[in-house]
């Protein structure tokens, strides 16, 4: 149940044919994101997706290459600080703090923190071709030797339909 006057933060997935729902009263919508329609080999997998939990700890210091994911996820900052450059737009993110990456084609660098531990848990809509697959793709041929400065515990995975 939501209470009134709390701080919450709303991810809606909607199809091209639903109709946006109402924030609660006493609730203020921080974004609204219309996911774009996942990649599938058919019109049956356009419809589903796979929904996956996972965290990320960023070594220490470590800037990411610069990456998009193959789906949109909602990320939530745990321990550390992050910078976040999510297609020229910088953020400057610590714990508790959450924040939304688009997916295909959305460019992303993440600089953490040197002298800390840096960890986010995160959310991802996948398309189900990428179900139990890495989600990162790099975005530049110069970085794919560099290796990803991250460790990756994945809690949950499963396919869902839309």
């Amino acid at each position: 149940m939501l209470e009134r006057d709390g701080e919450y933060f709303l991810w809606e997935i909607d199809g091209p044919e639903a109709s946006h729902a109402e924030v609660p009263d006493g609730l203020v919508e921080l974004l609204r994101y219309d996911m774009p329609r996942l990649q599938g080999e058919s019109v049956a997998e356009e419809r589903e997706a796979a929904l996956r939990f996972e965290r990320v700890d960023l070594n220490e210091g470590a800037e990411t290459p610069r990456h998009t994911h193959r789906g949109s996820g909602l990320r939530v900052l745990i321990d550390g600080s992050l910078e976040a450059d999510i297609d020229g737009h910088r953020r400057d993110l610590h714990p508790g703090d959450a924040w939304l990456e688009k997916g295909p084609g959305e460019a992303v660098i993440g600089r953490a923190a040197s002298g800390c531990r840096t960890a986010f848990v995160r959310l991802l809509v996948l398309p189900v071709i990428a179900e139990g697959e890495d989600s990162f793709v790099l975005l530049e041929d110069d970085d794919a030797p560099r290796p990803r400065p991250a460790a990756y515990e994945r809690f949950h995975e499963e396919r869902v339909v839309l």
